[in-house]
């Protein structure tokens, strides 16, 4: 991983949004939002507590101390309820403030610690240990998939080709440990080719890279896909 292309990503998708919640009036933010149950409030309260936790990541880096990203899951989930139900003003600022504090920190974060290892607790005082550079790659994909979340002038078709690449590459990781069938997606808009599994066994599937993100995260219904060696799109499981 290139740590400063990484954060030039990440910099960028925090730069959209931010243009995103500054557009959005106010009364919109009551509205739903793609994710079922939740407004616009839930989603942006939920995008301001995820940065507020990966800096409790990163301050056990620095550290050496496990400090957990949520008081507790639990918590977590009461934080967005309850943060949903803010005036619409704060929620907005709350989620743009948060965001970019979160983009300051990593930033100004070393090399030497990025490559370092740290425990990753979500709620608890165990959890594991995994790169410290991967906060990178999982804030991008936060940022990135709840901008489109919000169903607010924003789609993957306006993400740029390279945090399209980076996406794609983490979901199909993720999906793999879930079950996904051997795959080999093809972006008909650039080079890049991915493979999942047995490529033999694989089934072809190709067309725009903002077309093929929207699949694997169920934001989209394939329809601009063409699949070869299979019939229909392989069953997507859910990311939760």
């Amino acid at each position: 991983m290139d740590y400063d292309e990484s954060i030039e990503r990440l910099v960028g998708a925090t730069r959209r949004l931010d243009a995103t919640i500054k557009s959005m009036p106010p009364d919109e933010v009551r509205n739903p939002s793609f994710l079922p149950g939740w407004t616009r409030g839930h989603v942006l309260t939920h995008l301001a507590r995820n940065a507020d936790g990966f800096r409790n990541f990163l301050l056990s880096a620095r550290s050496g101390e496990i400090v957990p990203m949520y008081a507790s899951l639990v918590a977590r989930d009461v934080d967005v309820e309850y943060g949903a139900r803010r005036p619409t003003e704060q929620i907005l600022d709350d989620a743009a403030t948060s965001s970019r504090n979160f983009v300051i920190d990593v930033s100004s974060t070393p090399h030497a610690l990025l490559s370092s290892f740290a425990v990753n607790a979500r709620g608890a005082s165990e959890g594991p240990r995994i790169q410290v550079a991967e906060v990178l790659r999982s804030r991008l994909s936060e940022v990135e998939i709840h901008h489109v979340d919000l169903s607010w002038e924003y789609s993957f078709a306006n993400s740029p080709t390279d945090v399209l690449d980076v996406l794609i590459t983490r979901c199909l990781e993720r999906l793999g440990d879930l079950g996904l069938a051997p795959v080999v997606l093809s972006a008909s808009d650039s080079t890049t080719r991915w493979e999942s599994g047995d490529a033999a066994l694989a089934a072809h599937v190709s067309g725009p890279a903002a077309a093929l993100l929207g699949w694997l995260t169920r934001r989209g219904p394939g329809a601009d896909l063409k699949v070869e060696n299979a019939i229909g799109l392989p069953d997507v499981p859910s990311m939760g």
